[in-house]
C-alpha cells in the first residue's frame, strides 16, 4: 500500500495456514506529516519562515497549528480566554508530527517567560483525531493571584 497524504489508514490483514480458515484482523496506520512534506504539497507559499498571507503567522506556525497558509486567519487559535477566574489557552496541534514540541510558557510580566512548575498548568485534550488534537491549557492560579499572568505557546522542531 502507498500513502500519499498524512492521515489514518486502515488495513486488513488475513492469514491462511495449511488450508485452514483464514485469520483476519484490522490495523490502523497513522501517517504523520512533516513541515517539508507540507511545503511540497503547498507550492508557491515559500519557505517555513515566510508568511504569504500576511497574518503574522509564518508557514512553520501555520503547519504546526493546522491553519491555512494562504488565508489570513491570525484570529484563529491559539485563543486565550478566562473561565472560572482562570486563564486558559486553546489551540490545535499536529500529533506526533516530526518531533514538533508544543510548550506553553508562563509569566507574571510580558518580558520573562518560563516553563511552568509542576501543577501550575493543566492540559485538557478536547478532541483527538489520531493525527491532530485540540487542547486547552488552563492556569491553576486564580486571576489576580499573582496580579498579572501571561501564557504563550512556543512551538519548536528538531
Amino acid at each position: 500500500a502507498t500513502a500519499d497524504l498524512p492521515g489514518v489508514y486502515r488495513v486488513r490483514l488475513s492469514l491462511t495456514v495449511n488450508e485452514a480458515d483464514p485469520v483476519a484482523d484490522e490495523a490502523a496506520i497513522y501517517v504523520v506529516d512533516t513541515p517539508h512534506a507540507w511545503l511540497a504539497r503547498n507550492p508557491g507559499i515559500g519557505t517555513l519562515t515566510d508568511d504569504p498571507d500576511g497574518d503574522g503567522r509564518n508557514n512553520f506556525l501555520e503547519f504546526a497549528l493546522l491553519t491555512i497558509a494562504t488565508i489570513p486567519d491570525g484570529s484563529q487559535p491559539p485563543v486565550a480566554s478566562l473561565a472560572s477566574n482562570r486563564l486558559s489557552l486553546a489551540y490545535q496541534r499536529q500529533k506526533a508530527a516530526s518531533g514538533l514540541t508544543y510548550q506553553v510558557e508562563i509569566s507574571d510580566s510580558t518580558g520573562v517567560f518560563r516553563l511552568p512548575n509542576p501543577g501550575e498548568l493543566v492540559e485538557t485534550v478536547l478532541e483527538d483525531t489520531g493525527i491532530s488534537q485540540s487542547v486547552r491549557i488552563t492556569d491553576t492560579a486564580v486571576t489576580g493571584t499573582p496580579a498579572r499572568r501571561f501564557l504563550r505557546l512556543k512551538v519548536t522542531a528538531p
